[in-house]
């Protein structure tokens, strides 16, 4: 498993998270590291997936 795969993983877990809780302040998380908005090993806000953030 490379770090984006480990990236990928972590965010689904919160996404699911997500799912059952409806914690706003998750959410804002989750759209902003979200890693399928965009072509390439990224989040949609890049310094997240950096260390900026998570």
């Amino acid at each position: 498993m490379n770090k984006f795969e480990l990236y990928c993983m972590i965010f689904l877990a919160l996404d699911a998270d997500w799912d059952d809780t409806q914690d706003e302040e998750l959410g804002k998380f989750l759209s902003d590291a979200n890693p399928f908005l965009f072509a390439g090993n990224v989040s949609a806000v890049r310094s997240i997936y950096k260390g900026g953030r998570l």
